[in-house]
């Protein structure tokens, strides 16, 4: 697996850290409001459905199947890592893994830019923190993100007889991954709310571009080194491989890059807030 290096962001004169401490302590008090969301979300998908929100699941799990056909049968693309066969078990376990923040990601995402605009009562006639709308939404989303967990630790103690032994890593790993998705879960609603096109615009960066600029169905090794920098500047792509190396692999996070993302991640998410609490006025204005 490939490691990159990063660069620390510059110091600003306002700690992000102090803007987000005073919005999380804000968010833990509302936290029953949060989960109560969160929960009527679920149960909304699952109304009048069969199958309710597996449905949530069965997309990255077919897009597993048809992406596990055509690179690992049909390209043969083999997957050599420490502990694994370059084999199809060892293709579906590294995909899965990857999969994990990936999903928590775009699907906070897909949903965001509507949030406001679906629930304007909420904002114009009701006083309601609407800044809980999307770590609800992010909530909702770490239901087939946990499944897709589960499926991989499943799938690997089946192939390999064993779980991977930093596999108690994996939740101080996905941490940089919520913060981030919780940062532009925050930006992506509020602009939202001006610029209607901005849920087509998302589905085309997430869905299209990072789908596939992100390495999800391939090693990172695989990528040619000129083309290395796409990789190096894509946050997801340090996410996955800590999912895979805390899952699959039995490594330890990569420390150095951690060192850094986390930072950042605490970055994004407090600017995501900040200008989510600042258009707060507007919203109503223009519903």
């Amino acid at each position: 697996m490939s490691e990159f290096t990063l660069r620390a962001p510059p110091a600003s004169g306002v700690s992000p850290s102090i803007r987000l401490g005073r919005g999380a302590l804000e968010l833990f008090a509302r936290r029953r409001l949060i989960t109560r969301f969160a929960r009527r979300e679920l149960l909304a998908q699952s109304r009048g459905s069969a199958l309710g929100w597996l449905w949530e699941l069965l997309n990255p799990l077919a897009t597993v199947l048809v992406f596990t056909f055509v690179f690992s049968v049909v390209l043969q693309v083999r997957w050599e890592a420490a502990g694994l066969a370059g084999d199809t078990s060892a293709f579906v376990l590294m995909m899965l893994a990857a999969l994990v923040p990936f999903t928590i990601f775009s699907d906070t995402l897909a949903r965001a830019p509507t949030l406001l605009t679906k629930q304007p009562t909420l904002v114009t006639k009701v006083v309601f923190p609407i800044e809980i709308l999307p770590v609800s939404t992010m909530l909702v989303a770490l239901v087939p993100g946990a499944v897709l967990a589960g499926s991989v630790v499943i799938l690997h103690a089946a192939t390999s007889r064993t779980i991977s032994p930093t596999i108690g890593l994996f939740p101080l790993a996905i941490l940089p991954t919520l913060l981030f998705t919780l940062g532009f879960a925050w930006l992506v609603a509020a602009l939202g709310v001006f610029l209607r096109d901005i849920g087509q615009l998302v589905q085309i960066v997430v869905g299209r571009l990072l789908f596939f600029l992100t390495p999800i169905f391939y090693p990172a090794s695989a990528v040619p080194a000129p083309f290395n920098i796409v990789l190096q500047v894509n946050p997801l792509t340090y996410f996955v491989e800590d999912a895979r190396r805390t899952l699959v692999l039995g490594e330890a996070i990569h420390w150095p890059a951690y060192a850094v993302l986390l930072p950042l991640s605490v970055v994004v998410a407090a600017l995501g807030h900040a200008v989510f609490i600042k258009g707060k006025r507007s919203y109503a204005d223009v519903l």
